[in-house]
């Protein structure tokens, strides 16, 4: 077999090598999510670590099953400490940047330090990294600094931030793939690369690009697909049975429901995105190599304020956030925030969340005009436009706003501010990654769903995957997510299973789709790819200790990084809910992640597990 080759590129010194990691740490590790949280805690030092300082570490990586040929499988990980967090973040993508990394002869990238000035890097083959200024595209948006890249590397792969992430701002996106700026890595991913004084990376073309998948996996390739044919949505499927659809996949309507200023039925619901999409025509998938994604562009009509503006629609989370969210119910009105704020490198849901609170702030005057510098209201497409650019350029109260939702909400008071029931949206709160609050905030509220948590909860097999995981038919209560039996068992064993398709590259929407007897994809067969991928031979039972070393190894970093040796707690500005039996799921969720009941990994388990408990850079 063919071990894992390292780039690693020191900013400070402009230096770089190639490391070639041990058959030993792909034992434990495997690749994509494990090798990266592994790389991680081998750079950092992570007590009390500044995000946005040059002791953080960026990771970049190809996932074992990463060949043009795997439907969704071109797959990467980008890792770092997120600064919207302060805890680690790990964004999942799919598309070329992995090929043209494998091409080159790496399987992995490491930043560390800080470049003395603006730069972008050319990733060449056998460690040869080029440094160039990028003052000349420090201000521009992703897509011009692919134009203008593209004139000196016509055939390269190029990765860039946007203004928001030169300034630093909390939840600055990065974008993987400068040609499909609608895809991007959100958890403030572009302000790490802003604090590096990093524009944007240049992967030269390869000469040749990566083998197709072994022979062995060409038979779950087929199963892989079967996942994603009941995935996608055909264009010519009409417009409200997708709607319908969509409804029940992401329980949209309750995220409605949960928004303080309006209050929607499921009709009315529908009506309001037919409406919508009035403006539309379904495309091709907007994501390259990912079969699953559909996109939809737009056009503004005449008689609108923004007439003419035209562009890819926007997701459905974005909408709401940047919409109703604000008192928004002009289509129009709302495209243009969401493409505003992909040209400056905003995290549009993290944005429209942000306003909301401030407005409900503001109403509830915990903020004033002497902060603001203006009235801040429901329903001003030109206030809420103003607001933006000065996030992206951290200018007037733009300051504020660029901490987050979090860091807004920190400056208020114990509250009854209905938006806090946001901070569990994607990248939220450090509270909300990997641990059964968030899956409890899910379950009760019906937010949309992290990569890292339970997709099967709203899949219509949760019933299947209940059967799987306690070998007999659910009790009532196990099955009513509004009671704490059997939630911390179900959040282990999907941290469990998420951890190893992560490591392994597999999108986990086709496989969720695909499960409906448990066999499918199960720990055995994922040991089966995992060996035939890596030449190593893996049992089930080694599968899933590498979930609960990854687990542990993470949870011990993101400790450390917080300075917290406490149990996961709500935030005092969110009252908790009387239904909410947060310690009766914790009771039994940490027995089996191997913690304390406080939710510190135990001595032993983590002796257990080859990892040191006392030094991270060990591992």
């Amino acid at each position: 077999m063919e071990l894992p080759k390292v780039l690693q590129i020191d900013l400070i010194s402009k230096k770089s090598n190639v490391e070639t990691l041990p058959i030993q740490v792909v034992k434990k590790y495997l690749g994509g999510k494990g090798l990266a949280t592994y790389l991680l805690a081998k750079k950092l030092r992570p007590e009390r670590l500044d995000p946005l300082s040059p002791d953080n570490v960026i990771v970049l990586g190809a996932v074992p099953l990463a060949s043009s040929e795997f439907p969704c499988g071109a797959g990467y990980v980008i890792s770092t400490v997120s600064p919207l967090t302060q805890s680690i973040y790990h964004f999942y993508g799919n598309g070329f940047l992995s090929l043209y990394l494998k091409g080159l002869g790496y399987d992995y990238l490491v930043l560390t330090g800080s470049s003395n000035r603006p730069a972008y890097l050319l990733v060449q083959p056998n460690a040869q990294v080029l440094f160039f200024s990028g003052k000349s595209i420090w201000e521009s948006c992703p897509a011009d600094s692919l134009r203008i890249l593209q004139k000196d590397y016509p055939e390269s792969h190029i990765s860039a931030v946007g203004l928001a992430g030169v300034n630093m701002v909390s939840f600055a996106t990065f974008f993987p793939d400068a040609a499909h700026p609608k895809f991007v890595a959100r958890g403030g991913l572009g302000a790490v690369f802003g604090s590096k004084n990093l524009k944007a990376l240049v992967f030269s073309k390869p000469a040749q690009m990566p083998p197709p998948p072994a022979p062995g996996i060409r038979h779950y390739i087929t199963q892989y697909r079967q996942g994603i044919d009941r995935l996608v949505v055909p264009p010519e499927q009409p417009q409200k049975t997708f709607f319908k659809r969509y409804l029940r996949y992401a329980d949209i309507t309750e995220v409605f429901a949960e928004n303080y200023h309006h209050l929607y039925t499921e009709e009315e619901i529908l009506k309001w995105l037919e409406g919508i999409f009035k403006y539309s025509q379904v495309l091709p998938a907007s994501v390259p190599l990912c079969p699953t994604r559909f996109s939809l562009s737009y056009q503004i009509p005449a008689g609108q304020r923004y007439s003419g503006e035209t562009g890819s629609m926007p997701g459905f989370e974005d909408i709401y956030a940047l919409g109703i969210n604000l008192g928004l119910n002009e289509p129009g009105d709302y495209f243009h925030l969401n493409q505003l704020c992909y040209d400056l490198g905003l995290d549009p849901i993290e944005m429209g969340f942000t306003l909301g609170t401030a407005v409900d702030g503001f109403i509830q005057k915990h903020l004033d005009e002497s902060e603001t510098k203006e009235k801040l209201e429901w329903g001003k497409v030109d206030l809420f436009e103003r607001l933006i650019l000065q996030t992206a350029k951290k200018e007037s109260f733009g300051q504020k706003l660029s901490l987050g939702l979090y860091g807004l909400l920190r400056r208020f008071p114990h509250s009854g501010l209905t938006n806090c029931v946001h901070l569990v949206k994607r990248q939220g709160i450090r509270y909300t990654t990997n641990h059964i609050l968030s899956l409890f905030h899910l379950v009760t509220s019906c937010v949309d769903v992290h990569r890292d948590l339970p997709y099967p909860i709203f899949q219509p097999n949760y019933r299947r995957l209940c059967e799987t995981l306690f070998h007999r038919e659910p009790t009532p209560q196990e099955l009513d997510f509004r009671q704490p039996e059997g939630k911390g068992k179900i959040v282990w064993w999907t941290e469990n299973y998420l951890t190893i398709l992560h490591s392994l590259g597999l999108c986990h929407e086709p496989v969720f789709a695909e499960f409906r007897t448990g066999d499918e994809f199960s720990f055995t067969v994922l040991a089966e790819m995992a060996s035939i991928v890596s030449g190593i031979e893996f049992t089930t039972e080694q599968i899933q200790d590498m979930a609960q070393r990854i687990l542990l190894l993470q949870r011990q970093i993101n400790i450390a990084l917080s300075g917290e040796q406490e149990s996961i707690s709500f935030p005092k500005q969110i009252p908790e809910k009387k239904e909410i039996k947060l310690s009766s799921m914790l009771a039994e969720y940490y027995p089996l992640r191997g913690c304390t009941p406080q939710g510190i990994p135990r001595s032993l388990e983590m002796l257990k597990f080859q990892l040191d408990p006392q030094h991270i850079n060990r591992c």
